[in-house]
């Protein structure tokens, strides 16, 4: 009876022998940390101020002033050759967009909600990157 239930353990060994495991392919990012893109942004800040040819200039000039300001005060500094302005009419409203190359989305959406927070001056602000649109 024992050789009889060896046999059979044998037996059915063989028929479930074990096979070699293979890891199932993912698309998963590999583990550890990875570094933030860098792109071009999109700023766009509208202010309380109407959409007037006359007055557009002084309106940018008081806005520069604002944000280099808001800059200093939080230690940001940047390339001036690396953001390209634009002034725009949003519902009749100023604004100014700001095309910034070679900037971290995430920075400058933190920025942009630092700079918003700390004036009524603009109304509001998006930023467009690789990573979405933001309203702050």
């Amino acid at each position: 009876m024992n050789i009889a239930l060896i046999l059979l353990l044998v037996t059915v060994s063989w028929a479930c022998a074990p096979t070699t495991m293979q890891a199932a392919p993912t698309n998963a990012p590999p583990s550890g940390r990875r570094k933030r893109a860098i792109d071009e942004v999109v700023v766009t800040v509208a202010s309380s101020e109407d959409y007037d040819e006359a007055m557009n200039d002084h309106h940018l000039k008081v806005a520069d002033a604002m944000l280099e300001d808001i800059a200093s005060s939080q230690g940001v500094f940047y390339n001036k050759n690396d953001v390209i302005q634009k002034i725009k009419n949003l519902d009749g409203k100023f604004a100014v967009q700001y095309n910034i190359i070679g900037a971290d989305c995430y920075a400058v959406r933190n920025f942009v909600s630092g700079a918003k927070n700390s004036t009524n001056h603009f109304e509001y602000a998006t930023v467009e990157c690789d990573e979405g649109k933001y309203l702050i």
